[in-house]
């Protein structure tokens, strides 16, 4: 019998996937007229490459073998892969799922971009690790800054808010406990000086604040705050030296009110707040402050005050 090719039983190509018949027999192709698409059925093999614009996705794979893929949905809601090397070659790949997307290997994870960059995006802005499990960068992890300060005096009267460090307690005027509220040093001075507790030398985010104050006149009345002043611009980038001449602090974190949980006897109120969370910007000048409104004059004072920040990426 001659091996005759026919379009199912004799009909004209149509919108209608019907199967080649060679010899009276149907094949594995199926085809409609053009625009209307062509089936296999069954395994199709390529020796070379499979290309095209696959606008309308890959609907279903329905086999799945020792090197086959398997993908459902309307685009490619699940991939899987198996086998020991397979590979996916595209000038452009982009995987978009409308849930979460899981990788899940036995071995390494190896990301290697050719251009150099491999983004993490959230939303498509910056991302920024917030669990201990979350994927983090080495430059994030290195800009972790820990900043530490303790101060102590005996001749201190903390009804106004003062600055410490370096045994040194400097009065400023204002009593305002509202973050924001801004003090104006009018000149810098020496003793100004000896309180500062850091400069800050990148963008960062400040994440936790710790700290504690021993003052022998504290009473049970919760008024009493722990702070930190902001000086804004106080140093210039660079391995030359600025001479510059800020004035104004402004209060950036405050402590919630407190008092002697034991008056008379211990006197000491601690806290870490790990629900910090302000901005401090390179070259700022950052001062730890406290506040007793009911200071008896002459306190003996110890504060000491730490904080946590990691780098800012814009």
């Amino acid at each position: 019998m001659p091996n005759d090719v026919k379009l199912q039983e004799g009909h004209p190509v149509d919108e209608n996937l019907r199967p080649l018949k060679v010899g009276g027999k149907a094949t594995a192709i199926e085809t409609a007229q053009h625009g209307n698409g062509a089936r296999v059925v069954g395994d199709l093999e390529a020796t070379g490459d499979i290309k095209g614009d696959f606008v309308g996705g890959i609907v279903a794979c329905e086999r799945l073998d020792a090197q086959g893929i398997a993908c459902t949905g309307d685009g490619v809601s699940a991939l899987i892969l198996n086998g020991t090397t397979p590979n996916i070659l595209a000038t452009a790949l982009k995987i978009v799922d409308l849930g979460d997307f899981t990788i899940d290997a036995e071995g390494d994870i190896i990301l290697d971009a050719q251009g150099g960059n491999i983004t993490l995006l959230d939303g498509g802005s910056t991302y920024t690790p917030t669990a201990v499990s979350d994927a983090t960068t080495k430059r994030y992890v290195d800009s972790h800054t820990v900043v530490t300060a303790t101060a102590y005096s005996a001749r201190v009267d903390a009804t106004t808010w003062h600055l410490a460090n370096n045994q040194t307690f400097q009065s400023l005027t204002g009593t305002d406990t509202t973050v924001g509220d801004t003090q104006d040093l009018g000149v810098l001075s020496n003793f100004d000086m000896r309180c500062l507790m850091y400069i800050v030398p990148f963008n960062m985010t400040v994440h936790t604040v710790s700290g504690s104050v021993m003052d022998d006149d504290m009473d049970a009345t919760t008024e009493k705050r722990m702070g930190i002043w902001r000086l804004p611009a106080l140093a210039v980038a660079g391995a030359d030296p600025g001479a510059t001449i800020p004035d104004t602090l402004t209060l950036t974190y405050i402590t919630d009110g407190f008092g002697a949980a034991f008056p008379g006897a211990s006197k000491v109120a601690a806290f870490y707040d790990t629900s910090a969370d302000f901005e401090l910007t390179a070259g700022d000048g950052i001062f730890m402050a406290y506040l007793n409104p009911q200071s008896a004059g002459n306190d003996d004072v110890a504060l000491t005050m730490s904080i946590w920040a990691h780098q800012t990426v814009a």
